[in-house]
């Protein structure tokens, strides 16, 4: 039964040269998004990584910092990479999804993808490579849950790649000891620390188990065999220490198990370990002691320092002695590690509550370099004047921060814990060895953290444009667009989405633009709070009005009015908060250039409650205090000077104490930014007026012809809105009751009807024509053309009643392609006049049946009737439709290039003349068949196509 189905579609269809192509996206429902986004250097840019993240410098001198605690709505651990330039003093998002407690994505063992992503961590072990290339192992999730994955990122591709998954449970393999072996693994374990040697291979010493298993062991990462050996230390866990004669290399040395320590090389390239803390029975221990670690014979020597020694022990500020010694940091959150440095001359600095000590391997000495407050009294930060030095200045008494030291030879260091639980550092400190102070050079400084620090941290973020991406499954959006080059742009996805953060309703704040000619999405803008998110708020952000600002955002809403100005900048009016009785009435606008959105006009949200009236006025004058009333699903068009027009919707009236349904007109004009209200009632309701369409229960669909009149279908009932004459007219006779009546398929005619078709999808074609394709019900999947100058409707695709669909393959076009049934879609047009839609859901509750994929229906290359001929758009007139040799070209404004293509987007001809208002086009050498014709501008834009048939 089925072939007998598509064999009649493929009958009826290829005589019309119809073919519907799914082009992109998945041909299941309930899609998760893709995003596809990279970081752009600013100095407006602040990571969301408060401590115990992952970090190097590599052999350029850049910062790396990955993973880490990150305050937030959900959680505490994060997958972003960041880097530093500190030549610029700017931070950079590098990777990651920004949501919290992401488990990652690969494509598999060594598979190069922008894709790929590590699972969010705390405390892994990280490396700066050859080859430009990082490396991070392990890691901690925000469950305690640790791994033993690998991965490695390359900084030139911006791309990660799974190296290796681990071991199920995180098990070690220790193997031989001294041998490499492919299935030698570590157990998972943070708190490691790390270094590479002269080939870029990776070294770790220590770490802790989620069990509580601390190790002394060394471990080696051969990059060019990607195989594992263990090369020092015990393998098992808990291992105390074996301290022989202090300076002497044995081969019974050997630190106790511990983690949290910290590791640096001296100019000769001599491996040293300090500090950390070990569990043992009956007594634990915070170290201050140094190890020397021979990687070739893999032998320890104890070099300085204790088991038991906690007091810092000091001869004076700047005074080097062979009996100096520092303390111990206060032991608190899993993370012993102080933060610590090595400078340009291979010195090791750490700073110790108040203390800031300088460990100098060539003499084995320390040296305290500066000290902060007088304990036991707790010295608080001093700020300062930012970037100021000034010897008061004091970051205040913290660890877990990210430390390194730049190209410049100072000391930097971010974040951290404080001694205060309740407070979180935000800020970036730069330390100048020479002069031995201390000077802010970024951030805000303390905060009490929590939500408020969510909106301290930015990413200046990018979409690639990639065949992957994708909004996800969308049941409806906040607002949609079509650019003057054919593109789709879609605001607020809201649907369903399937994944460890959230598995019933999304909504969110992002705009994406779908690129017609290339069939892939790329990512504009949004807010790092509403990706994936089940978030309860709006997410809604006003800032000043007529200001753009990088975090104005016009939050969650769907069903929202839209228009695109003649700059091509992105306007929506009103709109609803998903899944809430609750209405907008403001305007938004979206500059495409500078990326931000700015407030333009209308009532904040939070004001006087959310659901507000209408202000008409006087009908036909022009107010600062008109305003239609809050609203969703109006329609909307521009006139030929780009002014803005809504007509009806849902929502409110002037005085009427509950919503209801409209049919008002109104205008705003952007260069007065003020509303008039033209036509219709002013009360919700009205199901009796005779002289323009009544307020319908959203049944109506509607239509903007090329000579921008608005078109309404409602009650079996077309209805023409004159703009230029603020005019309502019923086009033709409807039959009785109603009733759809095909004719045949192809055929124009007058007894033609398509019946009731609420929730059709819409669009305005070439040539005056109007089309839709389904409604309100799955036996409903076909296709429809209105011609406005016959006021006639034909027939054109699909069956007459029938719930099949086929999606075909992917990218090929056929005559027996049929989408699943849906509504709510986005439609836009390419230039050469193809139809195209995006998403839609086949429910009500937006909860399932949501669809992610994007069709065409090739109908540009359908053949013309007799009675159809190419009229003018308000600025362009060409003529004859059919041609034997010439077409005439007139213009509004000047062009200097025509071209002719045909229906496979090939270039056949090109003609270039000086700059004219009408010209005379020889076009006898084209074959017989259909064309688009484009006038060129004089900046080589395309100001105008249309279709042309030579006869």
């Amino acid at each position: 039964m089925k072939k007998i189905f598509f064999l009649l579609i493929s009958t009826m269809c290829l005589s019309q040269n119809i073919n519907f192509t799914w082009i992109q996206g998945g041909n299941q429902i309930e899609q998760n998004a893709e995003f596809g986004i990279y970081g752009l250097e600013s100095n407006e840019n602040w990571p969301n990584i408060l401590k115990e993240m992952s970090y190097v410098v590599d052999n350029d001198g850049t910062f790396w910092m990955f993973g880490g605690y990150s305050t937030g709505w959900v959680s505490n651990a994060t997958s972003l990479l960041w880097s530093y330039n500190y030549q610029n003093n700017n931070f950079t998002f590098r990777k990651g999804w920004l949501y919290h407690d992401f488990n990652g994505y690969n494509k598999g063992i060594n598979a190069d993808s922008y894709r790929n992503v590590p699972g969010a961590v705390r405390m892994s072990s990280m490396w700066a490579s050859t080859n430009k290339n990082l490396y991070v192992f392990g890691g901690a999730d925000a469950s305690g849950k640790q791994k033993n994955d690998l991965w490695k990122f390359n900084s030139l591709t911006n791309n990660w790649i799974k190296i290796s998954n681990g071991t199920p449970t995180g098990e070690a393999n220790f193997g031989t000891k001294g041998v490499e072996n492919i299935t030698n693994a570590p157990p998972a374990l943070i708190n490691t620390t790390t270094w590479t040697d002269s080939s870029g291979n990776l070294y770790f010493f220590g770490g802790k188990t989620s069990n509580g298993d601390e190790y002394n062991t060394v471990w080696k990462y051969n990059i060019s065999t990607n195989m594992w050996s263990w090369t020092g230390g015990a393998d098992q866990p808990n291992t105390n220490g074996v301290y022989n004669s202090i300076g002497q290399e044995n081969t019974l040395n050997t630190p106790s198990a511990r983690f949290g320590s910290c590791s640096f090389k001296d100019l000769q390239g001599n491996i040293f370990i300090y500090g950390g803390y070990h569990s043992s029975v009956p007594q634990s221990y915070n170290y201050n002691d140094i190890w020397k670690f021979n990687p070739v014979n893999g032998l320890w020597t104890w070099m300085k320092g204790s088991q038991t020694s906690t007091e810092n022990i000091a001869g004076g500020i700047g005074v080097e002695n062979a009996n100096n010694m520092p303390g111990t940091i206060n032991y608190n959150y899993n993370n012993p590690k102080p933060n610590n440095w090595t400078d340009k001359n291979g010195n090791f600095w750490i700073q110790i509550n108040y203390y800031m000590w300088k460990y100098t391997p060539s003499t084995n000495s320390w040296t305290l370099m500066k000290k902060n407050g007088n304990p036991p009294v707790s010295q608080p930060p001093v700020y300062g004047a930012m970037n100021v030095e000034d010897v008061q200045n004091f970051p205040g008494f913290r660890n877990s921060s990210a430390c390194w030291t730049g190209n410049d030879g100072n000391l930097y260091l971010y974040n951290g814990n404080t001694n205060d639980s309740s407070t979180y550092a935000v800020d970036l400190w730069k330390y100048n060895t020479v002069t031995n102070n201390w000077v802010q050079v970024k951030g805000p400084g303390i905060t009490s953290g929590g939500n408020s620090y969510d909106f301290t941290s930015y990413e200046k973020l990018a979409g690639l444009v990639e065949s992957e991406n994708t909004p996800g499954g969308t049941a409806k959006y906040g607002a949609q667009w079509k650019d003057t080059d054919g593109n789709l742009w879609i605001y607020g996805i809201c649907g369903k989405y399937g994944n460890e953060i959230n598995s019933t309703g999304y909504s969110s704040v992002d705009l994406w633009k779908f690129n017609s000619s290339q069939k892939k999405w790329q990512w504009i803008n949004g807010n790092e709070n509403s990706f994936f998110k089940s978030y309860t708020g709006d997410l809604l952000n006003y800032g000043t009005i007529n200001v753009e600002n990088k975090r104005n955002a016009p939050g969650r809403r769907i069903d929202a009015m839209s228009w695109i100005d003649t700059n091509g900048n992105l306007w929506m009016f009103g709109g609803q908060v998903p899944q809430v009785n609750s209405y907008y009435q403001d305007l938004w606008m979206f500059n495409v250039t500078s990326n931000n959105w700015v407030w333009k006009g209308g009532i904040k949200n939070p004001d006087n409650g959310y659901n507000r009236h209408a202000n008409y006025g006087s009908q036909g004058i022009y107010s600062s205090a008109n305003i239609p009333g809050a609203r969703v699903r109006g329609k909307t068009w521009t006139d030929v000077q780009g002014n803005f027009y809504l007509y009806g919707g849902y929502g409110f009236d002037e005085t009427s104490a509950n919503e209801g349904y409209l049919n008002d007109v109104w205008k705003y004009d952007i260069a007065q930014n003020q509303w008039v209200w033209l036509n219709g009632d002013k009360t919700v309701n009205n199901f009796s007026s005779t002289n323009y369409p009544v307020a319908d229960y959203g049944t109506g669909i509607s239509w903007a012809d090329e000579n921008k009149d608005f078109w309404y279908f409602t009650n079996a009932k077309m209805w023409k809105y004159q703009t230029g004459t603020n005019s309502w007219s019923v086009i033709g006779t409807p039959p009785p009751y109603g009733n759809a009546n095909y004719g045949t398929m192809g055929t124009e005619s007058s007894s033609n009807f398509p019946g009731d078709r609420n929730k059709a999808l819409t669009w305005t074609g070439k040539n005056g024509n109007l089309w839709l394709f389904g409604g309100n019900s799955t036996s409903q999947q076909n296709l429809w053309k209105y011609n406005i100058y016959t006021g006639n409707w034909t027939w054109m695709y699909g069956p007459q009643s029938s719930s099949s669909y086929n999606y075909g393959q992917l990218d090929v076009s056929s005559n027996v392609n049929l989408p699943p049934y849906r509504r709510y879609s986005a439609t836009w047009t390419d230039t050469l006049g193809n139809l195209y839609f995006f998403g839609g859901t086949q429910t009500e509750t937006y909860d399932h049946l949501n669809y992610n994929d994007v069709w065409r229906i090739d109908v540009a290359s359908y053949s013309l009737n007799t009675n159809e001929s190419i009229k003018s758009n308000g600025k362009f007139k060409v003529y004859p439709a059919f041609f034997s040799n010439e077409v005439t070209v007139e213009s509004g404004e000047n062009f200097e290039k025509i071209t002719v293509s045909d229906f496979s987007g090939k270039t056949v001809k090109t003609v270039n003349f000086s700059s004219d208002k009408k010209k005379v086009i020889n076009l006898s050498d084209l074959n017989t068949g259909a064309y688009i014709l484009a006038v060129h501008g004089l900046k080589n834009n395309i100001l105008f196509s249309t279709k042309i048939i030579k006869k």
